[in-house]
């Protein structure tokens, strides 16, 4: 063959076709989890501000300060969640650093 290759799909490298297909399939499927944990870093920003703007309705006086404070004593006790939302040991959490 002229191009290089061999008539089992080879060139001059060694590779193979499958190869660089796999090379290709893997960085498809990392760009797509890629994109899966961008979703998912903003959708847990969107619940970050939407906690805030129930907090502000909540407590209208309450500073800037305030409110942080409040979204991190409750991200650190959600009902339903108090242990956490994964199996494993339960650890204190320090909410008044951060």
């Amino acid at each position: 063959m002229t191009d290089g290759r061999t008539a089992a799909g080879l060139n001059n490298r060694g590779d193979t076709r499958t190869a660089r297909y796999d090379w290709a399939v893997r960085n498809i499927e990392q760009a797509a989890v890629a994109e899966r944990l961008r979703q998912t870093f903003d959708l847990f920003e969107a619940g970050l501000s939407m906690t805030r703007a129930r907090l502000r309705r909540e407590s209208p006086d309450a500073d800037e300060q305030e409110i942080e404070r409040q979204l991190r004593a409750w991200l650190a006790q959600r009902p339903g969640a108090e242990y956490g939302d994964a199996p494993g040991r339960p650890r204190q959490l320090n909410t008044e650093s951060a």
